[in-house]
């Protein structure tokens, strides 16, 4: 055995899932501050390289910062925990930025700012630290380099592999759309957070747990959030992106035109007394002639019916003729801040029921806008790059809120006013539940954001629904 797998550290449980995975071709330690993401790639590094015949390439972003922050973890001891890599079983080459392993086989140290050196190498496995500080271009060219075989001493072909370790960062970046858009079966993403790291003094975990929104959401709990002026920090992948197969009561399409913009199509799928709604499909393409952007309306609401769209005021010819073909078309409203508010409390949702607002895997051109979505700096006024979806998703959500917020979209629901104002509630209304087989009296504020409080209704209510705003 090599003398570097001779010497035995403590590996966390996940640090242990990363080390020994021989399943996958690419593989993504995600982690927060503190949550021994470094040290569990250069145990993945001592393992690969301590077979015969591996050349593993350990890199980062820039050389300095590989030698400085990367190596340092592989060579040197930090505080109680000893180095990675044991003193005496390898021989560090400096000047040619290569580690030999005794009994085993070769690390090659070379930042990603070096291409030529990088271009002219084959691996047999590739480590990248910090991987959101690199580009997608990059990150191919590494996988391009992995070719080395070798036989491991079972007599079985190495299987090689490349094993990313970083911080999380915005959704937008190319690891999250590989690992959590884009997911195959070669491809596994192991999240980590500070807590995990019992290794960590209870005073630096308890300083990063205090902190508060997104800079809590990523570096305590290491999640993707949007960070810097972000419009819709809130938004999670991994909450409100995923299949819902319904049923669905009826539809409502939010629609964007733009002339230097795509057209946009979001299809949300509503479910009969209740405030949520789920993007079941989206047309995104730029370059379509008004005409044939009708075609395709017309088609979507064949497939999806009954259909309600919600359209762009400026887009007054687009109307004139989805009208034409007997298309059902609503004016969207164009009050930005009240529908942005609208959209993050959608989001957020309540405690018992989560989000409001959810969309399909598939509807990926749209989905992506939320993590771009900013501020202009010092403003409340939004960048307007890559909204088109945002807007129409804002157009579709304002309307289907107001269906039940205002008396009439409640009444249409199967409620009514209260009579008994002097009962003190306030704003109440009343609604007669099939179940119970009584009226009940509901205080506006825990109306329908709460779904304990709906139960369906009777057919004729359901009937009401899905014809809402056609009467």
């Amino acid at each position: 055995m090599p003398e570097a797998l001779e010497h035995i550290l403590s590996w966390m449980p996940f640090q242990a899932a990363i080390i020994m995975n021989d399943k996958h071709r690419e593989i993504l330690l995600s982690g927060a501050y503190g949550s021994a993401k470094t040290r569990t790639l250069c145990g993945r590094v001592v393992r690969k390289a301590s077979n015969p015949g591996a050349r593993v390439c350990l890199t980062r972003k820039t050389h300095t910062s590989l030698i400085a922050t990367t190596v340092r973890t592989l060579l040197e001891a930090d505080g109680e925990l000893p180095p990675v890599l044991p003193p005496g079983s390898y021989t560090y080459k400096q000047d040619k930025g290569r580690i030999f392993v005794h009994g085993g086989g070769e690390i090659v140290l070379c930042g990603c700012d070096n291409h030529l050196r990088l271009g002219s190498e084959q691996f047999s496995d590739v480590m990248l630290d910090e991987g959101i500080e690199t580009n997608e271009p990059e990150y191919i060219m590494l996988l391009g380099r992995m070719r080395v075989k070798y036989t491991l001493p079972d007599g079985s072909p190495n299987i090689r592999s490349m094993c990313i370790a970083t911080n999380p960062g915005d959704p937008s970046h190319y690891l999250y759309k590989r690992f959590y858009t884009e997911q195959k079966a070669d491809r596994l993403c192991i999240e980590s957070n500070t807590s995990q790291n019992y290794y960590l003094p209870d005073d630096y975990r308890e300083s990063l747990n205090e902190l508060h929104g997104v800079f809590r959401d990523r570096y305590y709990l290491g999640l993707w959030v949007a960070f810097e002026g972000a419009i819709y920090p809130m938004f999670n992948p991994a909450l409100h992106i995923g299949h819902h197969s319904g049923p669905w009561d009826y539809y409502v399409s939010g629609v964007d035109c733009g002339l230097n913009h795509p057209n946009v199509i979001r299809v949300h799928g509503c479910t009969r007394g209740s405030p949520r709604s789920h993007v079941l499909s989206e047309f995104h393409e730029s370059g379509i002639v008004s005409p044939e952007f009708v075609k395709i309306c017309v088609v979507t609401s064949k497939q999806y019916s009954p259909m309600t769209f919600v359209v762009d005021s400026a887009a007054a010819d687009v109307m004139q003729q989805m009208r034409e073909k007997d298309l059902h078309v609503i004016l969207a409203s164009k009050d930005v801040l009240p529908g942005i508010r609208g959209i993050q409390n959608d989001l957020v949702g309540t405690p018992i029921g989560g989000p409001l607002f959810t969309m399909e895997p598939t509807c990926s051109a749209g989905n992506e806008e939320y993590g771009l979505y900013r501020w202009k700096e010092g403003t409340e006024e939004p960048v307007k790059i890559k909204d088109d979806a945002l807007d129409a998703d804002r157009y579709a959500r304002m309307y289907i809120r107001k269906g039940f917020a205002d008396q009439r979209g409640l009444i249409m629901l199967g409620w009514q006013p209260g009579q008994d104002r002097k009962s003190g509630h306030k704003g109440a209304y009343q609604r007669f539940n099939p179940e119970t087989q009584q009226t009940e009296i509901v205080p506006a504020e825990l109306d329908i954001h709460d779904e304990r409080f709906w139960s369906g209704g009777s057919g004729e209510v359901g009937e009401a629904a899905t014809l809402r705003g056609r009467q």
